[in-house]
């Protein structure tokens, strides 16, 4: 019951912050508990007065207008010397540090930490204590952690590369041509799903690829100049799902049963993305795609749950990969 308490203050408290920071002559504690009431949020005028309170405690610039009995939060509050901060920024900072959580087994892990201690020094104690509360009430999935890896020296003569625009000769293993070596234009390191790559030019082939970076034994920048057109990561991959670079789109239709339907429509898969609601409680999602295998493995992932209308390349494609499956199980059971 006590933590269940200490959650329930913790959520009014950032109600409160919400409110007070986005109004520029503050509220009464009259105005306050009909907002929180308004949000389904049982309290009462004592409860509030405890909530100022603790604010004031937690360091939070409240000011109190006695004259016409309202509360309001400066601009800025001072959580440290000389460091200024607004105050749903420790929010922010604790929402950061929770989503920079996988990178924490990356090369990266060293200079994240070094941030977030440096930012964590700054805060005062009243700040600290604060998001120390926030972690006992808001919690982060860690997801897709960074697993093979990559040498920091191979890591660092690749991001040299992108920023001086350098030739790289490198030793990369891909699923299909095995281990070999190549020579990338570089354009830019991206990171997506738990892992980082490199989107460069195969200069061999003249086109731009997505590297993964765990997949580089070696890497070595070279005298020559890469003179190619470097395009921004968002733009290579527009008509992607994930990090296949595919310049190629189709119009693609999937109709998602109804149970499906409040997880389909409470993200947004794509930019490029619609969504119809019909009749009988399915939805229709239509949107501008390639048809690429991570796009091909997410239908999937929703076996008989999700109906394929077009384009017809992607129904022919997992129909062969349904037929292979079957026969694969099939011979299983019969062995």
């Amino acid at each position: 019951m006590k933590e269940a308490s200490r959650n329930m203050q913790m959520v009014r408290l950032q109600r409160l912050i919400d409110f007070l920071g986005n109004s520029r002559y503050g509220y009464t504690v009259d105005q306050m508990l009909q907002k929180l009431l308004d949000h389904g949020m049982s309290c009462t005028k004592r409860t509030i007065y405890r909530d100022l309170e603790a604010m004031l405690a937690m360091g939070y610039p409240l000011k109190e207008d006695k004259l016409a009995h309202k509360w309001r939060l400066e601009t800025e509050a001072k959580v440290g010397h000389a460091f200024q901060i607004t105050p749903k920024a420790l929010i922010g900072l604790y929402v950061l540090k929770g989503l920079a959580s996988p990178l924490m087994q990356s090369p990266f892990s060293q200079d994240l930490t070094e941030f977030f201690n440096t930012i964590d020094s700054k805060l005062g104690e009243k700040g600290r204590e604060y998001l120390t509360e926030l972690s006992h009430s808001v919690h982060f999935s860690q997801g897709s952690n960074w697993g093979a890896g990559v040498s920091s020296d191979i890591l660092h003569t690749i991001q040299s590369a992108c920023s001086e625009h350098q030739v790289l000769e490198v030793e990369y293993e891909s699923t299909q041509g095995g281990k070999r070596i190549r020579k990338l234009g570089p354009q830019s390191i991206y990171f997506a799903q738990g892992s980082f790559y490199l989107m460069a030019e195969d200069m061999e082939e003249g086109k731009v690829k997505t590297f993964a970076l765990p997949r580089f034994t070696s890497a070595v920048m070279l005298d020559d100049e890469y003179n190619g057109q470097t395009t921004p990561a968002s733009e290579l991959l527009s008509n992607s799902f994930a990090v296949y670079i595919d310049p190629n789109s189709e119009k693609v239709e999937l109709v998602f049963d109804k149970e499906l339907a409040l997880y389909i429509k409470e993200r947004r898969w794509h930019n490029s993305q619609t969504l119809e609601t019909r009749a009988d409680g399915r939805v229709c999602l239509n949107a501008d795609l390639a048809i690429t295998p991570d796009f091909i493995g997410w239908v999937m992932s929703f076996g008989d749950k999700v109906e394929v209308f077009s384009p017809r390349i992607l129904k022919d494609e997992i129909n062969r990969m349904i037929s292979n499956m079957a026969k694969r199980y099939s011979s299983q059971k019969a062995s």
